[in-house]
């Protein structure tokens, strides 16, 4: 067991170790841990790509799905959320920032705007600006999402969502699940930073972490995209949710500032108000907003946990496709989860019994697997066609699939054609063409995609190879 602990501890100084790559890591051997491990790896709705499970800091599980390893960086989606709310906790450390500032100090409107006006950076926090937004990714006519990822307002995506309606009530009214609000506030922390703004998320929060291999993707402005595009490994997700664990202070260094974490862990004010209806709160699976993060609490009295049988202080990033870093300070414990695919919500109680059982011989029953963690959930047909034609016509697709694929190759070191098949857009491979030129990746309509999008619209996204932790960007 002593050979064991001190292989666990080079683990968890980010020292590659060949055998986690090939099998499962164990700190211990029990049926409860087989269960774990069986559980963890099988195909479900959101297969598997990895997985580390801390306790103490120490890794005491890790696992990996084919063509992935404990030195790649995987995409972490709506996880990067989370990141960024880190990020603006150090500038409020710094004394750049304060949470109480005016939006509108940062990104002025030209005439008076007394909605605009009332947003504060901590509604971009918590999510609640009140900035009307269209986050479908099945909607492509009118999602802002993608015109902001990839359509005519990729190359300043905050400048964009500041330009977006206000809702008369203003900040703080009423909460709504928004990706622009993460890059709007990496637009103003890139403006209270200067030019020190592409080191510090490195020099503040990566690096004391230890978190080699983060990978932190721009737009064409130069500014963080801040609600995705963020890519790290299992373990390096680990480190990060250790941070968390130890309330803000890692290695002796406080990195996040005293109070923070009781402000992440504070709901949401647009959560709490009347203005988010019961229906709505249970439509979403009933996941309760902080700071940043999602809590595993009831949302409003007497409506359920989202996740009733982990423990009520977990903490979660969640992103699509099974992203997720969980935090249980009530046991000590980090799960680090990649995956693909689909999914992962439905699944999450039985990891984390499934876990206590196997790393505290916990005699609670482990949650079963629940209804639709193995069903499949596809668009229906319709939809996919109109996606399709709407996101080529427009070139949104293209940028989609060059944008992922240029990532999902150069990052994460997967093939093009793994890449485009991970890309989640319907048929990508049957209507578009992905071709590699250098550092390039160009995306074009092909074939029936060509007739459908009536030209022959073509989108390119280019890995920085001097700088590689800023990944791709969008052209």
């Amino acid at each position: 067991m002593g050979m064991v602990r001190t292989w666990v501890a080079v683990l968890v100084l980010g020292v590659s170790g060949a055998a986690a790559a090939h099998g499962p890591l164990f700190l211990a051997d029990r049926p409860e841990c087989r269960e774990l491990d069986r559980y963890a790896r099988k195909d479900g709705h959101s297969p598997l790509d990895g997985l580390v499970i801390t306790k103490g800091g120490e890794i005491q599980y890790e696992t990996y799905g084919k063509k992935w390893g404990p030195d790649q960086p995987h995409a972490l989606w709506s996880v990067t959320k989370t990141i960024t709310g880190a990020l603006l906790g150090i500038a409020v450390r710094d004394g750049r920032i304060s949470l109480d500032q005016r939006l509108s100090e940062f990104y002025p409107r030209g005439q008076a705007d007394a909605a605009y006006d009332s947003i504060r950076i901590s509604d971009l926090f918590y999510m609640d600006t009140g900035l009307k937004w269209n986050e479908s990714i099945n909607d492509a006519g009118q999602s802002a999402l993608l015109s902001m990822l990839f359509g005519p307002y990729r190359a300043d995506m905050a400048a964009f969502v500041a330009s977006r309606p206000e809702a008369p009530q203003g900040g703080g009214y009423k909460w709504q699940y928004n990706s622009g609000n993460h890059a709007l506030a990496m637009g103003v922390l890139r403006q209270v930073y200067g030019q020190d703004y592409i080191t510090f998320p490195w020099r503040d929060l990566f690096g004391p972490l230890g978190m080699d291999r983060m990978v932190f993707e721009r737009d064409l402005a130069g500014t963080f995209i801040g609600g995705a595009y963020g890519f790290a490994t299992p373990r390096d997700m680990a480190k990060f949710g250790n941070l968390y664990l130890n309330r803000g202070v890692m290695n002796g260094q406080t990195i996040l500032p005293d109070g923070w974490i009781e402000k992440t862990l504070t709901p949401s004010p647009g959560y709490m108000t009347d203005a988010l209806t019961e229906q709505q709160i249970s439509d979403g699976g009933n996941l309760l907003y902080g700071g940043s993060v999602w809590l595993n609490r009831e949302p409003r009295p007497g409506m359920h946990r989202p996740f009733p049988a982990s423990p009520d202080d977990m903490i979660m990033a969640l992103g699509k496709d099974g992203q997720m870093i969980d935090v249980i300070p009530s046991h000590d414990i980090v799960i680090a989860r990649t995956g693909r695919g689909g999914e992962y919500d439905s699944a999450l109680d039985g990891l984390v019994t499934r876990t206590l059982a196997c790393l505290e011989g916990s005699s609670d029953p482990v949650a079963p697997v629940a209804p639709g963690f193995l069903v499949t959930k596809p668009l229906s047909l319709k939809t996919d066609i109109e996606v399709l034609k709407t996101g080529l016509r427009t070139g949104l697709l293209q940028g989609a699939v060059a944008k992922w694929t240029c990532t999902c190759h150069f990052v994460s070191g997967l093939d093009i054609g793994d890449c485009v098949r991970r890309t989640n857009v319907p048929l990508a491979s049957t209507f578009t063409h992905t071709k590699i030129h250098g550092d390039q990746v160009e995306v074009r309509p092909s074939g029936l995609g060509k007739i459908i999008a009536g030209s022959s619209l073509t989108a390119t996204a280019v890995f920085d190879s001097r700088n590689p932790q800023f990944g791709c960007t969008l052209q």
